[in-house]
């Protein structure tokens, strides 16, 4: 084609090879004389040549209804596009995490901590040695007596227990027996850790026999530790010495046994009122718990407790709030040197904020004897506790809801228990005479009790 003198080739949708060879690929007539860009040829070029679908149909169109179908059918386009982009962006700051559940049967599993305790936290012989802790039992003693004779006094009825048409419930004074308790658990708090283990049961004592995967056990296989309502717990498997045991084999034979002596002769009956083994199955590495988790078997029977292993993996930030350990020593990891779990957390947030609003700590957790111990016989420190605790069961303490987290990495056992009568009759003269050949005492104590074995023995299988 030849312009003004000069021939130039068309290559299409109105762009010749001079618009291709003119500086910046700006097309001729979209610029002047003196070299300015001219806007509106501009854009008319780009509306012609984009690849933009619609774009180049609205400025194509004849006629204004055809533009205006066109431009519709342009933003409809673009609205959706927008919303669809909007949709998804969304959904990945969500950080949605898919559920898989998955049963897996392995050789070998990790098998778990298992803490025991004797329900009766002090013994008797060692108690009666301390003459604060017998008084206050004492108190507690007279107090029931005194019950008593007013109920043998009352003529209006023939009930021999609670007049519970004269009672007033008000929920503001304290069960007197229950305060007792109470201010015998405070009194002991305050006594050195290694003196409130000297006041318990000892391992040596309360184990009669311990079987692994059918190789004995002994009493160096388990860790101790204090516990304000049971007094000695032994954890065995604890992992604190870097060894945890694993599981090959189901069934009771390939588990853990134990045969147990509850020492009812040293029971103190101002404490408590059952007799039996508290048990707690945990994760090895991490503080039990029994007064808050776990079971109680009783003398005379063979508890089986079949578990199975339930492991949880979540997902850190951004797309969850779970950590497995936390900058911040706390007093469980600190004095016990376990991992971290949210129980354990919360309890020492807790106990942070006891110490922060009354000015001394919580008899449940003094175990570095840093801090007086709060006592429930002072109404004001009493008043203290109790509205700290309140606040921490609604999740008013800050930051214990948001700071303590579960574990990213977190193990739980199912547990299924059955029992049944132990020893029976033929099995009694054998476990009898074996408990007989512990010492002369023990001896002498089986004699003078025909139901010994079905009073102080129990059996536990773990599989």
């Amino acid at each position: 084609m030849d312009i003004n003198g000069r021939t130039v080739s068309t290559l299409g949708f109105g762009i010749t090879e001079s618009d291709i060879g003119t500086s910046n690929n700006i097309p001729v007539h979209a610029t002047t004389k003196k070299g300015e860009i001219k806007l509106k040829p501009l854009a008319a070029a780009l509306a012609e040549t984009t690849t933009c679908h619609g774009i180049p149909r609205i400025y194509s169109a004849a006629i204004w209804p055809r533009r205006i179908f066109w431009s519709t059918v342009f933003l409809t386009a673009v609205s959706l596009f927008l919303w669809q982009f909007s949709v998804l962006l969304e959904n990945y700051y969500d950080y949605d995490v898919d559920v898989n559940l998955q049963i897996k049967f392995q050789t070998n599993a990790e098998f778990p901590a298992i803490t025991i305790c004797n329900i009766n936290p002090f013994k008797f012989s060692k108690a009666k040695e301390n003459q604060e802790i017998l008084e206050l039992l004492e108190d507690k003693l007279m107090s029931r007596r005194r019950r008593s004779i007013e109920r043998n006094r009352r003529s209006d009825s023939n009930r021999t227990y609670e007049n519970w048409d004269t009672m007033t419930v008000d929920f503001e004074s304290m069960d007197s027996d229950f305060l007792a308790r109470l201010q015998v658990y405070d009194y002991v708090a305050n006594l050195n850790y290694s003196k409130r283990m000297q006041l318990g049961h000892d391992i040596n004592d309360i184990l009669i026999s311990c079987s692994w995967k059918g190789y004995p056990c002994s009493p160096s296989n388990f860790t101790q530790f204090y516990n304000y309502m049971y007094g000695n717990c032994y954890t065995f498997n604890s992992g604190e010495s870097g060894t945890v045991l694993e599981a090959s084999k189901p069934g009771p034979l390939y588990g853990l046994t134990l045969k147990l002596y509850v020492e009812q002769h040293e029971y103190m009956h101002a404490i408590g009122e059952a007799a039996g083994i508290r048990v707690l199955v945990h994760p090895p590495n991490e503080m039990p718990f029994p007064e808050d988790n776990g079971f109680s078997i009783s003398p005379g029977q063979e508890t089986n407790v079949g578990l199975r292993l339930l492991s949880i993996i979540r997902e850190p930030d951004p797309y969850g709030d779970c950590k497995d350990s936390t900058e911040e020593m706390n007093v469980f990891t600190e004095f016990f040197g376990v991992k971290y779990s949210r129980q354990a957390c919360e309890k020492n947030c807790y106990l942070d904020h006891v110490i922060d609003r009354c000015g001394c700590t919580d008899y449940r957790f003094n175990y570095f004897n840093m801090y007086n111990v709060c006592r429930h016989g002072d109404t004001d420190q009493a008043t203290c506790v109790e509205q700290t605790e309140w606040d921490y069961f609604e999740g008013k303490l800050s930051p214990c809801s948001n700071y303590c987290t579960e574990r990213c990495t977190d193990t739980t056992y199912r547990t299924t228990v059955t029992t049944s009568l132990w020893p029976n009759t033929v099995y009694k003269s054998e476990i009898t005479a074996q408990v007989q050949g512990i010492s002369s005492s023990m001896s002498s104590r089986v004699q003078s009790d025909s139901t010994f074995a079905e009073s102080n023995l129990c059996k536990i299988n773990m599989y």
